[in-house]
């Protein structure tokens, strides 16, 4: 990787300790870092393409700053 990450588990914090005037029983849930540049946003992707349970050869693009793309093939998921 090229730098540390700062955490590679998902946070799950009280908005109210961030200062957002929300519920006060609100929550953020940050998704966590999976490689130095594979992000959050495309782990969430993964989850909601249900990338984990797809039982054929898939391929998930998150076109954005980066460009991340993740293979699931044969029950492997590669990610870069």
């Amino acid at each position: 990787m090229p730098f540390a990450q700062v955490f590679d588990a998902p946070l799950n914090i009280p908005a109210a300790t961030l200062g957002i005037a929300a519920n006060p029983g609100a929550g953020i849930f940050v998704f966590p870092q999976i490689g130095g540049f594979v992000g959050g946003d495309t782990v969430a992707g993964m989850l909601a393409a249900s990338m984990d349970d797809f039982g054929e050869t898939s391929l998930l693009i998150d076109i954005g700053t980066i460009g991340e793309i993740v293979l699931n093939y044969d029950g492997l998921i590669l990610a870069t």
